[in-house]
């Protein structure tokens, strides 16, 4: 049986959408965003922006990314979206929920420029290093030592 599809019909969903959460409007438009990549038409990545703290997604476990997902339409625009979103906020890191995005995903990038807005005593002793753009999927984060650190974190919302 063919699939037949028009602009005026709704796509058929191959798996579930994201959850919709508290901004219905914006998880709608990602929704049929993502479900337009999954039959490869190409369209620009809304923009996604960085939720409010106390959003529903912040308090889930976000999905593993399974392999055959990642050079998905999908998987590949909430990348960038991240990416997007981190530079223009701007921070050094961002996970993927914090976009509503509930999938495991984080973009970490520390540049010159971030590092010279705190002192010169508080980068040395953050041991602050500029680093390029790291893309991780599905990260599994292990302390290395017992050591233990303080310091000041940012907030985006």
């Amino acid at each position: 049986m063919a699939l037949a599809w028009s602009p005026a019909t709704p796509l058929p969903t191959l798996r579930p959408p994201l959850r919709v959460h508290h901004c219905v409007r914006r998880a709608e438009v990602r929704r049929r965003f993502q479900c337009r990549s999954l039959f490869g038409f190409k369209s620009k990545a809304p923009k996604l922006e960085i939720v409010q703290a106390g959003d529903p997604v912040l308090h889930e476990a976000a999905r593993e990314v399974l392999h055959s997902e990642v050079s998905s339409d999908t998987v590949q625009n909430t990348i960038q979206g991240l990416i997007d979103a981190m530079r223009e906020a701007p921070a050094v890191g961002l996970a993927a929920p914090q976009i509503g995005v509930p999938l495991q995903i984080i973009v970490l990038e520390d540049t010159a420029e971030y590092i010279s807005y705190v002192s010169r005593d508080e980068a040395l002793s953050q041991q602050r290093k500029p680093f390029e753009l790291l893309v991780i999927i599905n990260p599994i984060l292990r302390p290395t030592t017992s050591a233990t650190a303080r310091f000041f974190e940012g907030c985006l919302r």
